[in-house]
């Protein structure tokens, strides 16, 4: 059994996985289309070219799965799932995962259009931990999420984020290393 304190991060794991989705599909040009649809608010652009259906589709599709091999291994008692066990409520926690990272990484986006920073430049702290607060606000629905187990999460995406974003511009999946 995964120790309790390290848990929160295997809950998270569709949250992750749904953020890095878009990076790793990002060369795939199918649905390539701005959420936004290149429309402005302020006369800046509401989201930018990089927030798209494909992202929002394949980031929510990955977090589904994980969310689905959770649940397989819960019902194996590989890794017992304490918050739930019925297949319906892993597939809505995945949809709710997926969501939530990618709704809170648009919503940084927007703040940074409006405030002046292009594209591809960093914004920190924000945007380290914008997919684990949209996460943790979009499954709350399901799981109280306590402040230890908050703490863990905000600490491990000001962590994990600028490593697989270091990882991907050196594999040449990303064009900047933020």
């Amino acid at each position: 059994m995964i120790q309790y304190y390290w848990f929160p991060l295997y809950l998270a794991l569709p949250c992750f996985v749904a953020n890095m989705a878009p990076v790793i599909t990002s060369k795939i040009h199918w649905l390539h289309i701005p959420i936004d649809a290149g429309k402005t608010w302020r006369g800046k652009r509401i989201f930018g070219d990089h927030k798209t259906v494909r992202g929002f589709l394949v980031g929510i599709l990955f977090a589904v799965i994980i969310a689905l091999i959770q649940w397989q291994l819960a019902q194996k008692n590989i890794i017992p799932f304490p918050y739930f066990s019925d297949v319906r409520t892993f597939l809505l926690y995945g949809f709710l995962s997926g969501f939530g990272a990618l709704a809170g990484d648009a919503i940084e986006s927007f703040v940074k259009r409006q405030i002046g920073i292009t594209s591809g430049n960093p914004f920190v702290p924000f945007d380290q931990i914008d997919y684990i607060v949209g996460f943790l606000l979009s499954t709350s629905f399901l799981i109280h999420w306590d402040i230890p187990s908050i703490i863990l999460l905000l600490t491990a995406g000001l962590i994990l984020n600028p490593l697989t974003n270091f990882i991907a511009y050196a594999l040449k999946i990303k064009n900047t290393y933020w």
